[in-house]
């Protein structure tokens, strides 16, 4: 999980991600937002579901869909924080505190991943 660095809800628990710029793929957003925000490159990427979400942006809340991706990554020896994340932490699923977790979607994921990918 990352702690993110900026508002809204900065300090709190989040995953890496941002928004897909206008012409780019899911696939390549993840590519460059996973670069950008933890300095990795990810070996292998699959889809794993999408949830809806509501996020504040420039003082709006704007609907949004959040596009899920598994990554599996071998090298982390260049893993830093950076761009809108101020921390990085490992968690298994369970012990996740949902109060840390801001966002619904984000929620909604963790709770699929618990009980075992199912919606």
């Amino acid at each position: 999980m990352t702690r993110r660095g900026i508002e809204p809800a900065i300090g709190k628990l989040d995953l890496p991600g941002g928004f897909v710029d206008p012409g780019e793929s899911a696939e390549n957003a993840l590519f460059r937002e996973i670069g950008e925000e933890l300095d990795l490159v990810p070996d292998e990427i699959s889809y794993y579901g999408s949830f809806p979400n509501q996020y504040q942006f420039s003082g709006t809340i704007v609907d949004t869909i959040d596009l899920v991706f598994k990554c599996r990554v071998t090298d982390f020896s260049k893993l830093k924080y950076r761009d809108d994340i101020c921390g990085i932490e490992f968690f298994k699923l369970e012990e996740i505190d949902l109060d840390e977790v801001p966002f619904q979607s984000v929620k909604n994921i963790i709770r699929k991943l618990l009980d075992g990918g199912n919606y």
